[in-house]
This record gives C-alpha cells, structure tokens and sequence, in this order.
C-alpha cells in the first residue's frame, strides 16, 4: 500500500505540474493515506509500523523500477509515510 500511494503522489506532483490534479488522483491519495493510517493503528504495539512499511514498501517499488536507486526509493517511501505522520499528529491534538 506504501508503494501505490509513493506511485500515486508522484502522479499527483506531475498532474499539479501540468496544471491541473484530477479529483480522482485526489481522492484516491486521500483514500490511501486513511487506510495506511487504519492499518497502523490495527498494527499497534504488535511491529513497528514505519520500518516495516518502509521496508516492504521499497521491496514493492524496487520490483516495478529495478533501475531506480536506494537514496530514491527512500525518498519515495518516505512521502506517504511523512503526510502519514502529520495526519497521526494532528489526531493526537
């Protein structure tokens, strides 16, 4: 799931590029957000949400661009995952 919403907000920075972000890609990343954020709360206190989402998210991206490097795929992971992190703040407030 890490990996589609990494894959979606690449999307949604090129069609903001062009000029427009589609509802649909908006949606979908909002949707995608909320469910990362379900899963890490069902996850709770069993394994450690970010590393393991970190990990497998990569080993998903790394499958589908074997071309790309680590320092990318970091960085690809680590923005759903920070936009994660500030919705998870927000809710403790």
């Amino acid at each position: 799931m890490v990996a589609h919403a990494a894959c979606l907000l690449t999307q949604a920075l090129l069609e903001y590029r062009d000029g427009e972000l589609h509802p649909a890609t908006k949606m979908l990343g909002g949707y995608l957000i909320a469910s990362l954020y379900e899963l890490r709360q069902y996850t709770a206190g069993y394994l450690p949400f970010d590393e393991v989402a970190r990990h497998y998210g990569k080993l998903v991206l790394r499958e589908r661009h074997d071309d790309v490097s680590d320092a990318a795929l970091d960085e690809l992971v680590s923005w759903p995952l920070d936009i994660l992190a500030k919705f998870v703040r927000s809710q403790l407030h």
